[in-house]
């Protein structure tokens, strides 16, 4: 029977509110993540983007590589031009009436790589003064040490051993010259397709063995 002049509350209340306030807490923190749940996931959020930039930038150095290797002329190792070499009459095929400063009877031709990157050829024909022409080492235009002129010549670098030039007047083409040294290093071709000046074709072989 309860006390008609009792204020406080009865010892049934106090357990009473004990277990609502017990209950409370429990699904407060139930509900609301504590503060190392917080700071785990951020670390792991940091981990994840820290591993995709590692990613990013690796493949980054990689497409970076494989751009620096593609650009990389294929004729950077030895050219088996380099040395010296002598026209062999005999085994060369030469047009009759064809003008002897373009296919000669006697003809010697030396093949240098510069330390500046370029490729020089000195060409020496009989008695003739030696002439030195010059292109960069993976094909460009020639430079013949003259006055700038109508006529250009192009050497344009095919694999190592084999070459096509490509000569021009006035812009236009009339002659090409396949160059190729054979397999084993010991003769070189020069095989021509091109108009007399009569605008007739003709085609020429000159071969050179190497000394």
């Amino acid at each position: 029977m309860a006390d008609p002049g009792r204020t406080g509350p009865s010892n049934k209340e106090l357990k009473l509110t004990k277990r609502e306030h017990n209950g409370a807490s429990q699904l407060t923190s139930s509900v609301r993540p504590t503060k190392p749940q917080f700071e785990e996931t951020d670390q792991l959020r940091y981990k994840k983007m820290i591993t995709r930039r590692r990613v990013l930038v690796a493949a980054w150095m990689l497409l970076q590589l494989a751009g620096i290797t593609a650009a990389q002329p294929a004729g950077a190792g030895p050219e088996p031009l380099i040395g010296s070499w002598r026209l062999n009459v005999s085994a060369s095929q030469i047009p009759a009436g064809e003008p002897q400063s373009l296919f000669p009877r006697q003809r010697t031709e030396t093949y240098r790589r510069l330390e500046s990157g370029r490729l020089q050829l000195t060409i020496q024909d009989g008695p003739s003064a030696p002439r030195t022409l010059s292109w960069p080492e993976h094909g460009g235009v020639i430079n013949d040490g003259g006055p700038p002129s109508d006529d250009m010549t192009i050497e344009t670098f095919i694999v190592p051993g084999e070459w096509r030039v490509t000569y021009l007047s006035k812009g236009s083409q009339y002659l090409t010259m396949r160059k190729v040294v054979s397999a084993d290093g010991k003769r070189m071709r020069q095989e021509f397709r091109g108009e007399d000046a009569q605008h007739k074709s003709f085609e020429a072989l000159l071969v050179f063995d190497r000394q």
